[in-house]
């Protein structure tokens, strides 16, 4: 190990995975881009710029698997598309055909099945179609939840000009912690792989962490987002701080103090 000085590469990564999040809209399940509803797969029906993007290498592990489920329909200007959320299980399901080290890597992720098991959506959506309504399914209950897990808990999403949102899984940054006081920064490059910078002096031993989500938010809406996608409430000085380090992000101007000429600022008491 060794200091790391800012704006110096900490990790690059390439995803295990990558596709439709599940709050997406319809978009093409090979390139990602919106999705104008000009074409559609002739196999399984699903969103696709044409001829090229249908019979795409990428589409093809989970075609066949979505051609035996019940058809979809997608509607262009939909805000967003539950279906899509099958695109990318079925890919992570599949990852051993390929790359059997990858997949290794990628299963010790953590998936947090217990905290999404009795989400009936999730169910409905994701785990029936794969494990009861699928003719003769591959798949078991258990390994449908740890794939979907892995990728509600673990994706990033990515944003590249010209193309819809969607997210990704990479096996490698998917280990750096959240802080809401991070030294680190990444960035998804237009082919998708993933760049890691330090932001500040990152001492030799000192952990590396990220921003889980956006440090614009005050400690309450951001702990309560960490604790709904991430499942842990954070700890860090910042959110112990009812004044978030002397930024007070979460405070309030007191109308009582500006009618008397004083300065004042209402702070939460609990976050």
């Amino acid at each position: 190990t060794r200091d790391i000085k800012p704006g110096h590469t900490v990790m690059l990564d390439t995803p295990a995975v990558w596709g439709p999040n599940n709050n997406t809209a319809p978009q093409c399940v090979t390139c990602l881009v919106t999705w104008t509803g000009d074409s559609v797969c002739a196999q399984c029906g699903y969103p696709v710029c044409g001829q090229e993007c249908g019979e795409g290498e990428q589409h093809s592990v989970e075609c066949g698997v979505l051609a035996s489920l019940d058809r979809q329909t997608f509607r262009p200007g939909d805000k967003t598309c539950p279906a899509m959320t099958l695109v990318n299980v079925i890919r992570l399901l599949h990852l051993a055909d390929r790359d059997p080290e990858l997949a290794e890597r990628v299963t010790v992720l953590m998936d947090h099945v217990e905290d999404i098991a009795e989400d009936q959506d999730l169910k409905e959506i994701v785990i029936e179609p794969l494990t009861k309504i699928l003719p003769n399914s591959p798949y078991s209950s258990e390994s449908v939840w740890h794939a979907l897990g892995v990728i509600l808990t673990n994706c990033v999403a990515i944003w590249i000009p010209g193309y819809s949102q969607s997210h990704a899984l990479y096996p490698t940054f998917s280990y750096v912690s959240h802080s809401c006081l991070c030294n680190s920064r990444f960035h998804v490059l237009p082919d998708r792989s993933l760049v890691l910078r330090a932001q500040v002096l990152i001492k030799e031993g000192e952990e590396i962490t990220i921003h889980y989500t956006s440090p614009a938010l005050g400690t309450v809406p951001r702990r309560k987002r960490l604790r709904q996608h991430w499942f842990f409430d954070c700890t860090c000085m910042r959110c112990g701080d009812p004044t978030e380090l002397g930024t007070f992000s979460s405070g309030l101007v007191c109308r009582s103090c500006l009618a008397q000429n004083k300065s004042g600022i209402l702070l939460p008491l609990d976050s």
